[in-house]
């Protein structure tokens, strides 16, 4: 039958518009279920999570912040320079050595153990510029001596 007297022929396909509906929710169900599908990351070890929150706090406040680690692994955070004396943070680790230690961190990120704690801090193996601990480091050695000067021949020899 015919409307007007006018027969449009009937096409068969799909629009514009409905495949830009089903392109956005397959996006969409990608969106969701990927983070799914993908692998955890592996976590970090305790004294790695706590080097990193130090490192954030001395940035984030703009001074120097020591972090206090006893040989039970109990630990503190504190401010240098802040106004307010006072613990910043604390918690519990696995103890990380054998005596206690402190680390401290600059707000430019890099960090250093006091001295009078420097040989527990050896055995956490802090990487200066990272601070991040790794493998005990053995000592640097000593360079070697220089070797002694070549003679020097001044002519034939006499005879």
């Amino acid at each position: 039958m015919t409307h007007g007297g006018c027969a449009r022929p009937r096409r068969s396909g799909v629009t514009l518009l409905e495949l830009l509906v089903v392109l956005c929710l397959i996006g969409l169900v990608a969106a969701v279920v990927a983070p799914a599908i993908r692998a955890p990351a592996p976590a970090r070890p305790a004294l790695e999570q706590l080097m990193l929150a130090a490192r954030e706090a001395a940035a984030r406040r703009g001074e120097v912040v020591y972090l206090r680690i006893d040989a039970s692994g109990r630990w503190r955070m504190e401010g240098a320079a802040s106004p307010s004396p006072g613990v910043i943070a604390g918690g519990q680790i696995a103890p990380p050595g054998p005596a206690p230690v402190t680390v401290i961190l600059s707000p430019i990120g890099t960090c250093a153990v006091d001295v009078p704690t420097a040989a527990a801090g050896a055995a956490v193996g802090l990487d200066p510029l990272t601070c991040q601990p790794g493998p005990s480091r053995p000592p640097p050695t000593p360079p070697a001596p220089p070797a002694p000067p070549a003679p020097v021949s001044r002519g034939p020899p006499a005879e």
